[in-house]
């Protein structure tokens, strides 16, 4: 702002003579102007000026100054005459004034006052985080125990919720903060006298307030600011520690300037499958439990037990070397020895191992589903000619995705899961699964053995299904599933068959005393009772039909079931627990040949038509068992189906 224009004045006189008048007036005033000039409020256009939305780029900001000046200056005016030879040109009409105004330049005063606002003193802003419902990892010593992570000044952690399956693990899936979730931005008018007498005015009159002279920005690293409103705050963060810049600024500078640590935390590659194939073992892998129309399965989980902690705390990945040191190419499987091994029409799984019992498809779900480690590898992938390939890199060897990569590359701390439980069911082929067997909310120690019942089939198959329930280490974590199937494939494995040259001939049905026996437990009919050589203790699986539909089921009874026996006899069959594994029991009775076998044997009519007999010798009894290989050969007593009241107990 500038006042002036005050001026003293000195008239000659336009007497033609050489002597003159001179004429002066004194100039007094008392400067209001100059007083009130730096303390007057606001002007409209200055408002507009503070107010006016800025370039969100610019590195500097303006700085505000109004000056106020003042000056005075000695003119004065005079006429100019001249001796004219010829007076006409100057005609009085013309009207020419040759009266002018001028002074020496070095006849005047002047001085000027100027006042620098500070930003910091037109506004003052604050940064603080929001406690209620943090967005961000609030205690990251119980997500990183041991790892050093602890609550910091200005330095944040974040679950990107970002697993390995997601196509954009690389990027950290795109992570994103929304700023106003995370900080409360807060400003302020300032309070002094000389700022409140300058907002005098258009405070009051239009209702001026900080957020019309305060403006926010940030940046990451070193991008690009943006701009923070109350609508829009979100900024990507695409590794695993940026530099969040915060940044409160008026247009007459900066106010508040905030440096904060963002951490960006991926979670952990959770590969179930290795694991999952350690808890299940049998006695007789692939066979019956000798003399008996069952398979033992073990189930264990060891929460302390190597697989299962490196499943939830993997090492690093690294691609392995050949014998020759050589990078070796995916779907080759490394040994003991050092050698390299194709994996040809199989389920690769990072260097180790090549399951070529399940399907492409199965392979690819087992991808989808979270592990990325895993690939199909088709037979004509390793195929050789020459045979002389080793499994070493070469420039024709297929590229791992670029997100498997990013997932070996443990530069940070990951977001490692916790195990939530188990829920199972059994299932045998072209039936409906039975309900759990199995079903937890944490990762107890478990150990179960299974009866799995053998059908009337050269092969028996049985699935268990498991869904495994997982949760991140991370606050308000979701739930995460993972599907897996243990099946069991069984056999007879007594050879030849039983006793088919015994003196009792082909056998024959066990009658009147056993009739109860495969009958639903609990049903319409008397309770299940178990014939020799069948299981009666434990966890039991096996199929039945109900209301026209065929159902596996799973029975584990509070205590023991019965073990058919003829009523007159002293020497009962009863449950015995077995050798191989004592959660299990079978019914076993007395010495071959006993009476009590004997009345077992109840005769029936021989089954002509039958194309398969055979006796059991069961913990020494002897029980003549006969296979109906074909449909509705023969009836039972009471009205009983063969074919539905009794299904094969050996084969």
């Amino acid at each position: 702002m500038q006042f002036g224009g005050f001026h003293t004045e000195s008239i000659r006189s336009t007497i033609l003579a050489s002597s003159f008048k001179v004429d002066s007036k004194a100039v007094t005033s008392a400067l209001p102007e100059v007083t009130t000039c730096l303390s007057q409020g606001f002007t409209e256009a200055e408002w507009n000026a503070l107010t006016k939305v800025p370039n969100f780029q610019c590195e500097n900001h303006p700085v505000c100054t109004r000056r106020c000046g003042y000056s005075v200056s000695l003119k004065e005016w005079y006429t100019k005459y001249t001796c004219a030879s010829d007076v006409s040109k100057y005609p009085v009409q013309v009207g020419y004034d040759r009266k002018t105004c001028v002074g020496d330049e070095s006849e005047m005063c002047r001085f000027t006052h100027e006042l620098k606002l500070q930003a910091t003193s037109l506004a003052t802003a604050s940064i603080s985080l929001k406690t209620e419902n943090p967005v961000y990892i609030e205690d990251p010593q119980s997500v990183f125990p041991g790892k050093g992570l602890d609550k910091a000044d200005k330095t944040l952690y974040f679950d990107a919720k970002c697993d390995s399956h997601d196509l954009k693990f690389d990027t950290f899936c795109d992570f994103e903060v929304d700023l106003n979730k995370v900080f409360k931005f807060s400003s302020e008018l300032g309070t002094h006298e000389s700022v409140v007498g300058l907002l005098k005015g258009y405070k009051n009159e239009f209702k001026a307030a900080a957020s019309d002279v305060v403006f926010w920005r940030a940046k990451v690293n070193g991008g690009n600011w943006v701009q923070i409103t109350k609508d829009k705050a979100a900024l990507p963060f695409r590794q695993y520690n940026s530099k969040l810049y915060i940044e409160a600024f008026t247009n007459c500078g900066t106010i508040l300037e905030e440096m904060w640590t963002i951490f960006v935390h991926r979670h952990e590659i959770l590969s179930a499958d290795q694991w999952f194939r350690t808890l299940w073992t049998s006695p007789t892998p692939g066979c019956n439990e000798q003399d008996s129309d069952f398979g033992v399965i073990q189930f264990k989980h060891d929460p302390t037990s190597e697989p299962f902690q490196s499943m939830l705390h993997p090492d690093i990945h690294t691609v392995p070397n050949d014998k020759n040191g050589h990078p070796l190419k995916r779907c080759y499987v490394k040994n003991g020895h050092g050698d390299a091994k194709k994996c040809s029409g199989g389920c690769w799984w990072w260097y180790t191992e090549c399951d070529t019992a399940i399907s492409k498809q199965e392979c690819s779900d087992r991808r989808a589903e979270g592990d990325i480690l895993y690939e199909y590898c088709d037979k004509e992938h390793g195929d050789n000619a020459d045979g002389d390939d080793d499994g070493s890199e070469s420039d024709s060897e297929p590229d791992l995705d670029a997100a498997a990569f990013m997932a070996l590359d443990d530069v940070e701390h990951r977001i490692q899961w916790k195990f939530k439980g188990f829920d199972c069911t059994w299932q045998y082929d072209n039936t409906k699964e039975s309900t759990s067997w199995i079903k937890t909310s944490s990762d107890e120690r478990l150990e179960v053995a299974i009866a799995v019942k053998l059908e009337n089939a050269p092969t028996t198959t049985a699935t268990a299904q498991c869904k495994l329930t997982f949760q991140s280490n991370a606050p308000g974590a979701a739930v995460t599933t993972r599907h897996r199937k243990q099946v069991v494939t069984l056999r007879n494995c007594d050879y030849p068959r039983f006793n088919q040259d015994s003196v009792y001939g082909y056998g024959q049905y066990i009658k009147d005393t056993c009739t109860n026996t495969w009958n639903d437990f609990g049903g319409k009919t008397a309770p299940l009772v178990q014939a020799p050589f069948q299981a009666c203790g434990g966890t039991l699986v096996y199929s039945t039909t109900v209301e026209g539909a065929a159902k596996t089921v799973v029975l584990e009874p509070e205590a023991d079931l019965s073990c058919c026996n003829s009523p007159d006899e002293k020497s009962k069959v009863t449950c015995t627990a077995l050798k191989s594994d004592k959660s299990i029991k079978r019914c076993e009775g007395p010495a071959a040949g006993s009476p009590s076998v004997l009345a077992l044997m109840a005769s029936s009519e021989p089954i002509a038509t039958s194309s398969v007999a055979m006796l059991a010798v069961v913990g020494g009894v002897m029980v003549a068992v006969a296979v109906a290989a074909t449909k509705r050969q023969a009836m039972m007593a009471e009205g009983v189906d063969v074919d539905e009241g009794y299904q094969a107990l050996l084969l």
